[in-house]
């Protein structure tokens, strides 16, 4: 390393240093033979200190949103995969050591510019090698933006790159300040031979802000028409250890900055919490805001009442049911299938990952769901559509996994989870809001996944665990039956033996089905499998009593019969997964009975819905090929069937909810698969369904922020409180797809036969290239904050996110007259503070934009800005779209340059701007373009179209275009053109 990177690290976040060429090049080489082997053996699992432990091989989408384009390995705490060969491990070993080293010099080096001992870091945070995690990752050879913009929580990440050294790195960028504001800026110098450095959010942290974390993504695009490259890299985070506390240095040149001290490991798990979030209203603070706009006033407290809840809150892990509050439900709208079942996303958002896992129908009709990394026990009203959080906070991940009900000593219905991390049984007593923990388990992870009631009492399957346990609601003791059990993974869900009372647990690895008789309190194995090979996922009580297993990666059902004893395989070969594996995993997990008497295997990566006939053991696919899915790993992962019989899978990372009519509904006599609602974008979804008291059913928010609602044909439909009102065929009511806040129309006209046209030409080939680029415009509250004066005018309703706008119901109608657009177009136009933030955005961030574009050039150029820009707003759900065109054909000139900024996620509607690819090519893309995102392209020649919103919520955007003088014709305006666009004369 011939000179400190401490600099480029200070100005950029990032710098470029050389390494050796032949190890990287080696390593790569081995992965990327060695890959057929690691597919087949174990996936990545989580490790037992927290979440960023995992290790192991993980398939695209594995693990983790941020995986959905590259699959991989993963090393933790010094250690390699066991499944890999010889070879492969050598050669990690001795990249590792290269990458160690390098860390080791560069964290000294900052170490010297802070006037610290040359190994604080190393002395401070622990051994870099042994609390290093790494990766090596193959992305496919999609375009686009593949890595979402995050940042590493590291001190430092060091990333080498599978090719020849060049000067890119296949399509690393980081977000750096340039004249003008931020601009992704793509890493220069990559390859064998080459490493990447950047800072890490915990250096950040350390120092105060001294070193800025390094914001970045990985965005690919191809030159050559063809699709880019796969794209190999190995990526190495240099972090603490789990204990050490992160706390300011003792340098000079952080004299005056404060750090609040606090474990990695703790900072860890709540940066895993929050990641890739803005931070979240308070609940108190919401509460307060609407008793405040209600006039709701809290009854003072006598001091004796006082007295006897501080008494009460002080038994361990217990809390009173909170006050009655009045409370607002978030209801969107509903999007219908064709049979008139209704999909809707209800209730408050809830932050986090792994949230909930299961949950049930308490006493009193609502429903609470079970926290795996959740912090307390979510609450649903299936009346109002309320949802409200209850209980203690419970801190840790992956905490109680399912429940089961029993009726306790006092004579209450209550609800128990089920221990997964968590030391102790959780308990939910519906009728008096009461939400505890009993019980000391240990601290194993992944102790029981599965249970059931059987004479008075809960037997627990065990996953990890090596005895049964036992909850005696009676008195909320525990106790624990049969074994010791070795092995991990070893049963799956806990079924009841109709005929002889018993309870079963599915082999997953272990070599036979667990029997527990809790009448004798024994527990037996029973059958002989091979271990280990994640053979079936939990099981299913058919018509006749018997038990049937899900198989996952096994290649056959298996039956259990408690009437007679017998165990026994059958289909063999009729159960496949997906054509995107070749491993033969990951089939199904999860399965329904069916009115026809039929069980209905629900697809995780298999293509097809299986059908099984308990009587004649017949086993055949049903319905269509699903391998056209937006996801096709791990897409459903159980279903319920509801009153009409009809049965539906909550979508885990498929888009939508899976439907399936039996045989019995339809008039082919065949069962019919469908796909409806959505799509919902993004990975683990929901996960595990509570059908409640209305006949709905109501799926756990796992990795999405609230709840989603299935409602059958027939069924209630609540009514919507955000989004749109839709008509009976479940859109809303429209002539067009978009209010606009312009008035600008053409009409046609005789004389535009003989106009001359603009004097001027197009831009510049580089000016015209289409970009995206990040900028902080503040638009997005300013327009907020504008929009709310048009409730009543224009909006029903007041709402909160631009994402709940509900335009009035004849806003999009040619009855309306131009009302809603002319009332909007005033609304824009008199708003002070938008404009006065809109010409600091244009000036700060779009001129010198296109100055940089047109070659930097020195001298003063005017510039012709729309002013107003175009507000524009998508209600739906809604058919009607926006069709392709082009702006030439609206009287705009080659000499301007169109400029689009989104003001909401558009993973809330899933609709976006597509622009065509090249000048009269057909061929479209979507702008991948986000909130504090603004993208640039050609609209006076390039088509352009926005599809229909088929979501319940709002899209908006805003829209100008920009001329360049000595390309753009001030005097110059279409025949025909009607209330032209004004423009604001910049000099810059």
């Amino acid at each position: 390393m011939p000179s400190s990177p401490v600099p480029s690290l200070l100005l950029t976040s990032y710098c470029t240093l050389s390494t050796s060429p032949t190890t990287s090049l080696s390593c790569f080489e081995s992965f990327v033979s060695e890959l057929p082997n690691l597919r087949s053996g174990s996936h990545g699992y989580v490790g037992d200190d927290s979440s960023d432990t995992a290790k192991g091989y993980h398939t695209f989408g594995g693990m983790s949103e941020y995986n959905s384009e590259r699959e991989g390995i993963i090393f933790s705490r010094g250690s390699l995969p066991s499944s890999s060969s010889p070879l492969f491990r050598s050669r990690c070993l001795e990249l590792r050591r290269s990458a160690i080293s390098l860390s080791r010099t560069i964290l000294n080096s900052i170490s010297a510019h802070l006037k610290l001992p040359e190994d604080y870091f190393e002395s401070e945070f622990g051994d870099l090698e042994y609390n290093c995690q790494w990766h090596i990752k193959r992305y496919n050879s999609k375009e686009g933006v593949v890595l979402p913009v995050h940042t590493d929580p590291s001190l430092i990440s060091i990333l080498m790159h599978d090719f020849e050294e060049g000067e890119g790195c296949e399509g690393l960028e980081v977000l750096v300040e340039e004249e003008g504001g931020k601009v992704w800026r793509e890493v220069e110098g990559g390859g064998w031979g080459k490493c990447n450095v950047l800072v890490g959010s915990v250096m950040e942290r350390i120092t105060g802000g001294f070193f800025k974390a390094s914001r970045h993504r990985v965005r690919r695009s191809s030159s050559s028409g063809s699709p880019p490259p796969e794209r190999v890299v190995a990526t190495f985070f240099i972090r603490p250890s789990e204990k050490a506390v992160l706390r300011l240095p003792p340098s000079p040149l952080l004299e005056g900055k404060k750090v609040k001290e606090m474990e990695f490991g703790a900072w860890l798990r709540r940066t895993a919490r929050n990641y890739e979030r803005h931070k979240a209203r308070a609940v108190e603070k919401v509460i307060k805001k609407e008793e405040k706009a209600k006039g709701v006033v809290k009854p003072a407290s006598s001091s004796s009442e006082k007295s006897q809840k501080t008494k009460k809150n002080k038994k361990k892990n217990f809390s009173p049911l909170p006050p009655s509050v009045p409370n607002t439900p978030k209801i969107d709208s509903p999007v219908y299938s064709p049979c008139g079942s209704a999909c809707q996303i209800i209730g408050d958002e809830i932050t986090g990952q792994e949230k909930y896992l299961g949950g049930d129908c308490g006493s009193d009709g609502r429903i609470y769901a079970i926290p795996g990394c959740a912090r307390q026990v979510l609450r649903i009203d299936c009346e109002t559509g309320v949802t409200d959080l209850i209980g203690p906070v419970f801190e840790g991940d992956f905490k109680w996994l399912r429940s089961v009900k029993a009726v306790d000593g006092d004579g209450n219905e209550a609800i128990y989870g089920l221990p997964c991390h968590a030391d102790s049984v959780l308990k939910i007593v519906p009728a008096t809001g009461e939400v505890k923990t009993f019980g000391d388990l240990g601290g194993q992870m992944w102790k029981y996944h599965g249970g059931n009631l059987a004479e008075g009492r809960i037997w627990c399957i065990p996953q990890k665990a090596k005895r049964v346990l036992v909850i005696n609601p009676q008195d909320d003791s525990i106790s624990y039956v049969g074994g010791p059990f070795e092995g991990e993974c070893k049963w799956y869900g806990g079924l009841p033996g109709k005929a002889d009372g018993c309870i079963y647990g599915m082999p997953q690895c272990s070599h036979g089905v667990l029997k527990i008789n809790p009448k004798t309190a024994t527990v037996d194995i029973i059958g002989s499998f091979p271990e280990g090979g994640h053979k079936w996922h939990g099981g299913l009580v058919d018509a006749n009593g018997d038990i049937l297993a899900i198989p996952a990666n096994a290649d056959s059902c298996l039956k259990v019969c408690p009437s007679t004893g017998e165990i026994k395989v059958f289909g063999e070969g009729k159960v496949r997964t997906g054509k995107h594996r070749d491993d033969g995993k990951y089939k199904f997990l999860g399965g329904v009975l069916g009115v026809d008497g039929n069980v209905y295997f629900i697809p995780s990566d298999s293509d097809r819905v299986v059908q099984v006939n308990p009587k004649t053991e017949e086993v055949r696919e049903v319905g269509p090929s699903l391998e056209n899915e937006i996801y096709v790993e791990n897409k459903w992962q159980n279903g319920f069937s509801a009153e009409d019989g009809s049965i539906y899978a909550v979508p885990l990372k498929g888009a939508n909810v899976l439907c399936i009519r039996p045989h019995k509904l339809t008039e082919s006599g065949e069962p019919e698969v469908s796909v409806i609602g959505g799509p919902y974008l993004g990975l683990n979804k929901w996960e595990g369904g509570v059908v409640g008291p209305d006949g709905a059913c109501y799926c756990m928010p796992l990795g999405h922020r609230r709840v989603l609602r299935i409602s059958p044909p027939g069924g209630v439909v609540l009514k919507a409180t955000t989004g749109n009102t839709v008509g009976k065929r479940g859109e809303i009511v429209a002539d067009m797809a978009v209010l606009r806040s312009s008035n600008h129309t053409t009409k046609y006209s005789k004389a535009r036969k003989n106009d001359k046209g603009p004097v001027g030409e197009p831009l510049p080939p580089a000016a015209l290239e289409q970009a995206t680029f990040a900028y902080p415009h503040g638009l997005r509250s300013t327009i907020t904050k504008m929009l709310k004066a048009g409730v009543g005018d224009i909006f029903e309703g007041d709402f909160e996110v631009l994402e709940d706008i509900t335009l009035q119901g004849r806003g999009l109608m040619k009855k309306d007259k131009g009302k809603s657009q002319k009332t909007l177009t005033a609304l824009v136009a008199a708003d002070e503070e938008f404009l006065a933030t809109f010409d600091a955005f244009v000036e700060e961030a779009i001129i010198p934009y296109l100055k940089r574009k047109l070659g930097g050039l020195e001298n003063t150029l005017k510039f012709y800005v729309q002013r107003p820009p175009t507000v524009r707003i998508q209600p739906g759900p809604s058919s009607k779209s926006v069709r392709p065109h082009c702006d030439a054909e609206y009287g705009h000139q080659p000499g301007e340059l169109n400029f689009w900024l989104p003001l909401t996620d558009p993973k809330a509607t899933s609709t976006t701007l597509w622009v065509e690819t090249e000048v009269e090519g057909g061929e479209y893309k979507a702008l991948e373009c986000g909130v504090g995102e603004v993208a640039a392209f050609w609209g006076t020649k390039l088509r352009h179209y926005v599809p229909c919103n088929e979501s319940g919520r709002s899209r908006v955007s805003i829209d100008f275009r920009v001329g360049v003088e000595g390309y753009f014709d001030p005097e110059w305006s279409m025949k025909g053109t009607v209330d032209d666009h004004n423009r604001r004369v910049v000099e810059m």
